[in-house]
């Protein structure tokens, strides 16, 4: 792994969270991979990776990241102890071998704009089968957002990093979580205020994700106040109005569609954990809104024109 990252050179690097950091690697092979390497106190992070570890070396489907691979490297360091008595210590570093995501992540697009209905809709629809394959594990996320949904050469979204999910024993269906751990502004009220958790939390997030697809960047810092306003008609026809829309990246058959898809969104962030809808039910109406949907943007020219943005943004 040092050698495909040239010793995880900065130029290698593509991302940074909280204790982890991804890097770009080419293995002997010639295969592409994202190698995420922990840093930092094991105490810190050693149970978020292990977790992770023992979660995503399970899972297998077109909208999950898929794992590759991980290792473990210790180090042995001499410590001075304050009475000058010199003695061994181990380090260890994790390490998670992931396939690589060309494109990069949702946050991308939604910063950068650019990206036509047709694709965002492809999008939304990729998010919703990776949840439902999870809730179908009776596992949830608990940190859906942007950031964490990565996308592929083909344009296809998949769900990544695993460090505080939760799997449910048996039938549980609800647990109170002894630490708040997430991302503000994609938590749902009830896990701030009670620590509740439950698959209603990943449909939160799921909320606001969608939201912020059709809308942009609007929706970084979470809902807005009253925006499960029961008017939603009246709701939907200011932001119209108010040229929220880029009108140039839909057709006007199309918005029926994202009317559609808007009130999912706004089911989904219900203040009211008990009257948003499950996966399951996102999912059927996603499906009925696919069969008159239209043909996703070419994926080769939504890249072009992405990197065309970002070096703009960059001159700027």
């Amino acid at each position: 792994m040092r050698d495909a990252t040239n010793d995880f050179s900065e130029g290698n690097l593509i991302g940074r969270g909280g204790f982890s950091s991804v890097y770009k690697g080419r293995l002997q092979d010639g295969q592409v991979v994202a190698i995420k390497r922990f840093g930092g106190p094991r105490s810190f992070y050693g149970n978020y990776v292990e977790k992770e570890i023992q979660l995503i070396s399970k899972l297998e489907h077109h909208n999950i990241v898929k794992c590759l691979g991980y290792a473990l490297e210790v180090q042995t360091a001499e410590l001075m102890m304050p009475n000058s008595r010199i003695v061994l210590a181990e380090e260890k570093h994790f390490f998670i071998v992931n396939e690589y995501m060309p494109i990069g992540d949702l946050e991308r697009i939604n910063d950068r704009g650019g990206v036509c209905w047709s694709s965002r809709l492809q999008l939304i629809q990729g998010i919703a089968e990776g949840i439902h394959y999870l809730h179908g594990k009776n596992i949830v996320h608990m940190d859906l957002k942007p950031s964490n949904i990565l996308l592929d050469a083909n344009m296809n979204a998949k769900i990544t990093d695993f460090g505080v999910s939760k799997m449910f024993i048996d039938k549980q269906t609800e647990v109170t979580a002894d630490l708040l751990v997430g991302t503000r502004g994609y938590m749902a009220p009830e896990f701030i205020m009670e620590g509740k958790v439950s698959h209603k939390l990943d449909m939160f997030s799921f909320g606001v994700i969608l939201l912020r697809a059709i809308i942009g960047g609007m929706f970084k810092d979470g809902p807005p106040r009253g925006i499960w306003d029961k008017n939603q008609d009246v709701l939907w026809d200011t932001r119209k109005m108010t040229g929220l829309l880029d009108p140039s990246l839909f057709h006007e058959s199309q918005l029926e569609e994202i009317k559609s898809c808007f009130k999912i969104g706004l089911a989904c962030v219900d203040s009211d954990h008990n009257k948003r809808p499950t996966i399951d039910e996102v999912v059927r109406k996603l499906d009925k809104i696919k069969q008159n949907a239209g043909t996703p943007e070419n994926p080769s020219s939504m890249l072009r024109r992405l990197n065309t943005l970002t070096s703009m943004g960059r001159r700027h």
